[in-house]
Formats: C-alpha cells, sequence, structure tokens
C-alpha cells in the first residue's frame, strides 16, 4: 500500500494544511501566525517636527536633534525621516525589507499646510517571501525652525556679497572664490568678534555670502581684485532707523560677476569671429583674423548678442 501522510491542521484556525505548505511557530498556518505575531509594529501615530527653513527634521522628543536633507519636498522628507526613524533600525534588526507608499488621496488637495500625511507600510523578510506584512500609521506634523535657523535668523545681516558667473563650467571659480572670502573673513572675526558669515546660500550660477556688518565689503572687493576679473554692482536696502541717532539703517548688497572669458577665447559679434588678445582693468582688446583690433568694456561680454567659445572647448 502507497504511504500516506497524516492529515494536518493549523492549531488556531483549524485549516489543513496543504503537502507542501510551511508550518509556522506553535503549529500555525501563514494567517495566524501573523495574526498573532505581525512581522513588526509601529506606533499607530508619529509626531514628526520639521524646519520651515532647511527643511531638517527632528522626531518629537524634549530634546530635538535636527537631522539635514537635500530636499524641500515635505512628502519626501517625510518619507526620509520615517526610514531613519523607524524602518531601517527595524529591518536591520530583524531583517525585513520596507516598502513605503503615501496615501496621496487622503491629503487635501486645498489645504494650505500639510498637517496629516498616512503612510502604508509594507514589510517583506528576507529569507521567507511569504512573511509579508502591512500597516498604515499616520504623521502628525508640527513646523517651526531648527536651532541653527534659530541662530542664524538671531545674527545680523547687515551685507550680502553675490557671487555669479555665466557658465556652469565656470562654478569651481565661485567654489575657490567662496572660500578666499570664508577663510578672510576669520580672520577677521579674531581681531573683531562682530565680524562673521551668518550664511551662505548657495543660488543659480553662484553663492550669496551674508555678513554681519557692512565693513568687509570693500575690503573683500579689493582682495579679490589682483586676480580675478568682475563687474561690480551694489544697492542698498533700508531695513530700519536707528532713532536715537536719527539715521537710516540699510542693508548694502553687492553683486560680483565674474568676467565669463579669458585670454585665447573666440568672441562671435555681428557675425566676426574675435580672439580675446588681452583683458585690462575694465577693457578688453580683441583681435580679428586679418588683424584688425577693437576694445570693449566688461559689460559687454555679458550682453546676448556675444557667443563666446571657450578656448578648451
Amino acid at each position: 500500500m502507497p504511504l500516506t501522510h497524516p492529515t494536518r491542521f493549523c492549531s488556531l484556525c483549524g485549516k489543513e494544511f496543504s503537502t507542501n505548505e510551511k508550518i509556522y511557530e506553535k503549529f500555525t498556518c501563514l494567517r495566524c501566525y501573523l495574526k498573532n505575531k505581525p512581522l513588526f509594529q509601529f506606533q499607530d501615530i508619529f509626531y514628526l517636527n520639521i524646519c520651515l527653513e532647511c527643511g531638517s527634521f527632528s522626531k518629537d522628543s524634549k530634546v530635538k536633534i535636527w537631522l539635514p536633507t537635500s530636499t524641500e519636498n515635505v512628502l519626501e522628507i517625510v518619507k526620509s525621516a520615517i526610514k531613519y526613524y523607524l524602518l531601517e533600525p527595524y529591518g536591520k534588526k530583524d531583517n525585513i525589507k520596507f516598502i513605503i507608499k503615501i496615501l496621496e488621496e487622503k491629503i487635501s488637495p486645498s489645504a494650505k499646510v500639510i498637517e496629516d500625511i498616512y503612510l502604508l507600510i509594507t514589510g517583506v523578510h528576507r529569507y521567507d517571501k511569504n512573511l509579508i506584512y502591512t500597516q498604515e500609521i499616520k504623521i502628525k506634523l508640527k513646523y517651526g525652525h531648527c536651532d541653527n535657523c534659530i541662530s542664524i535668523k538671531q545674527k545680523k545681516i547687515n551685507a550680502i556679497i553675490q557671487l555669479r558667473v555665466i557658465f556652469v563650467e565656470q562654478l569651481d571659480l565661485i567654489e575657490i572664490v567662496k572660500e578666499k572670502i570664508k577663510n578672510y573673513i576669520e580672520q577677521a572675526s579674531k581681531k573683531d568678534s562682530t565680524e562673521y558669515i551668518t550664511k551662505i546660500d548657495y543660488v543659480k550660477n553662484g553663492v550669496d555670502i551674508f555678513l554681519s556688518t557692512q565693513n568687509q565689503t570693500n575690503k573683500i572687493i579689493r582682495l579679490l581684485k589682483p586676480e580675478y576679473n568682475f563687474l561690480i554692482k551694489s544697492s542698498k536696502k533700508l531695513m530700519s532707523r536707528d532713532v536715537q541717532r536719527g539715521k537710516n539703517i540699510y542693508r548694502i548688497k553687492t553683486l560680483i560677476k565674474f568676467l565669463p572669458i579669458e585670454k585665447e577665447d573666440e568672441v562671435i559679434t555681428k557675425n566676426i569671429k574675435y580672439i580675446v588678445d588681452k583683458i585690462g582693468k575694465n577693457k578688453i582688446h580683441l583681435i580679428d583674423i586679418h588683424g584688425n583690433r577693437i576694445i570693449k568694456n566688461y559689460q559687454f561680454f555679458f550682453s546676448k548678442k556675444v557667443k563666446i567659445q571657450k578656448k578648451d572647448s
């Protein structure tokens, strides 16, 4: 007679096991095992703080440790935070691979500020693909300012230096000049503690350097002039008034636009090709293939009518 296997049943629900079906702890089926022992279990509501200025985040606690992020998208910030605080520690400990889905249909399209975000978290055991569990959690968002941004807001900004280039290839120049200015201000701060850089913002084609006083602006320009060629444009904005002294207080903004050309670059204007022959303090000497020379000021090379071909291109 052929051998027959005894009929086996789940100890909790009584379901009959199929021939190859895996039996879990205490002789239970997969459904009953996960029902009584979920693969993971997070709190239903998670409170998260987000900085309005820089997008850094922290979990809600008495001592907040703010973590930086590279995005300004609130949904992406939430995903990063949940991965850091919940999923990565849990996954490493219990060998679970997690997938996050944001339930965007639960976010009101008319909401000016997103306060509640619902996440569907699915976990799969790395060594048993049958162990799958899904949980929905709610993220309550609180907006404010991180310690760093509060510190920055409390510092004075009386001057701004804006470093700009035209070509992406010149961004290395921006980094070099930025470091020169940082080193210079660090030295100045050792002699006068009121001199410091409040913050540095990266913007398209350059950086903005915020200074605590106006005293260093002209000194920085003098520092850069011997080595670099650039245009300067200054403007001022009324910030407040010193009632006791009867004087207005202005914030000075200085734009430094670095020349987009170097010696031997090609310049095309009015369908004539020139080579940059000489760069002076304020003027550029150009020469065409026939030896004809023209002289132009710096501003000319920022015009859209001028095409520039770098010598290394």
